[in-house]
């Protein structure tokens, strides 16, 4: 996925806006009824959208997708992330 590839780009890339519009729009496309995205790709796009969310310092906008994320499958693999990235908000604030 070009926004996780994005993501980890270092910023001299001058990569951070295209990773940011990426990202929402991945986010609109797990929001439809009829998306073919499954469960774990919905759950590591919540992960780095809320992570760029962050970085951003739109920290309510990010922790509301992390518990998106998280509610579409407390129990997945994929949700661990999640789980560890609201815990570590949590210890900050």
């Amino acid at each position: 996925m070009r926004a996780v590839n994005n993501f980890h780009m270092p910023a001299i890339m001058g990569r951070e806006e295209i990773v940011q519009e990426d990202l929402a729009w991945l986010w609109q496309q797990t929001q439809l009824a009829d998306t073919k995205l499954n469960v774990g790709q919905k759950q590591t796009i919540a992960l780095f959208y809320g992570q760029t969310l962050q970085k951003k310092n739109k920290l309510d906008e990010a922790l509301q997708i992390w518990r998106a994320g998280l509610d579409l499958a407390p129990k997945s693999e994929d949700a661990t992330p999640l789980r560890k990235q609201l815990q570590e908000y949590k210890r900050r604030h």
